[in-house]
């Protein structure tokens, strides 16, 4: 239920963040959702070493400093 109300226009402080296959994300994903292409081995090691800013553009960043709940899935 908390989430949900997060995810209402006026509560946008929550970002979902899709961690699967681009395919995938095409074909269907959560509303609002950024992609975010880690499934290979690397890039999943530069995730860790690196953090998650290294796979945004400007615009995701901003979405990212104004959000207060950040949900990565697969």
């Amino acid at each position: 239920t908390y989430l949900s109300s997060c995810r209402e226009p006026e509560n946008s402080h929550l970002l979902l963040i899709d961690c699967g296959v681009p395919f995938r994300y095409s074909e269907r994903h959560i509303q609002s959702a950024l992609l975010v292409n880690i499934t290979d081995r690397l890039s999943r090691k530069r995730l860790i070493s690196r953090g998650l800013k290294q796979f945004l553009d400007q615009q995701q960043l901003t979405r990212l400093h104004e959000s207060q709940i950040i949900v990565l899935y697969d």
